[in-house]
Formats: structure tokens, C-alpha cells, sequence
């Protein structure tokens, strides 16, 4: 399990990310790969994508 509070500042990140990745038409491949790039802890994004996937499921 992911402790969302400590991860919080990092994922507000990310979601404004993975924002900027679906307005460009961009996969979450090319998202982490832009993360990556940039020095973003990108590490547990494909993981809480999927938790959150099986949530809403």
C-alpha cells in the first residue's frame, strides 16, 4: 500500500504531468519517459495508476 500523504507532493506533480501528457495526446510511457528526463521521481506513478484504475473498477 502507498502511503498517499507522504507521496502527496510528488503525485500533485504527477498528475499535473500525466495533465499536460493527455492535453499533448501522450501515453503514460511517454509521461514517465518525460518524467524521467526531467529528474521527477517517476518511480510508483505506473503503481498508484493502477490502484487507482482498480478503485474506480
Amino acid at each position: 500500500m502507498i502511503d498517499k500523504k507522504a507521496l502527496e507532493p510528488e503525485l500533485q506533480e504527477a498528475r499535473k504531468a500525466r495533465l499536460e501528457a493527455q492535453a499533448a495526446g501522450g501515453a503514460l510511457e511517454d509521461l514517465i519517459d518525460a518524467m524521467r528526463r526531467a529528474g521527477v521521481d517517476w518511480r510508483g506513478l505506473d503503481v498508484y495508476e493502477l490502484e487507482q484504475g482498480a478503485v474506480r473498477h
